[in-house]
């Protein structure tokens, strides 16, 4: 898939099981509310170092794994991370296993694909594009990403990234 046909699938689940049109309300988005849509069950547990969370489907019914050590934020990605497996590659594979990005220095197009269905459902294009326009921001710098970072409950890493790949901000490292 591309990354427009991933950013549209998103929004067409968040449209059709959080309840409200995009940009009509709070901008943090539910994602437990959303698995349970999907009737997903999270279960925290300790994975180990190495894992941030697991998809599992078995028997038509899926399961998601999710290191109990990691932040609330990275929590919110791992979660979904792993809906975006359940929605785009169920038809591939029955388990998913995803290490910690940071340590694991590689990433297939299976995982790629699931960080922007993540960052596509955790901060909507048009939530967000709301969100900096409500403000009347005119730049956007380290202050301003950390305000939508804590507005979203996401990372400030996660929040650069996503601005980027909307083409909002320039990549800030080169």
């Amino acid at each position: 898939m591309t990354y427009s046909e991933i950013e549209k699938k998103a929004f067409e689940i968040l449209e059709k099981y959080d309840g409200m049109p995009v940009g009509e309300k709070n901008y943090e988005i539910d994602v437990i509310r959303l698995t349970q849509a999907f009737g997903i069950q999270v279960h925290k547990r300790k994975l180990g170092g190495e894992i941030s969370g697991l998809l599992v489907i078995k028997d038509g019914r899926a399961s998601i794994g999710l290191e109990s050590e990691q932040g609330k934020e990275r929590m919110r990605f791992t979660i979904a991370h792993e809906l975006g497996h359940y929605i785009l590659h169920r038809n591939l594979k029955s388990t998913f296993v995803d290490e910690v990005f940071a340590r694991s220095g590689t990433s297939s197009q299976l995982e790629r694909e699931a960080n922007v269905f993540a960052a596509s459902l955790l901060m909507p294009k048009e939530l967000l594009i709301n969100a900096i326009e409500h403000r009347g921001w005119s730049r956007i710098g380290d202050d301003q990403i950390a305000e939508l970072a804590k507005l979203f409950n996401v990372s400030g890493v996660s929040m650069t990234y996503r601005l980027v790949n909307l083409k909002i901000i320039e990549q800030p490292y080169v």
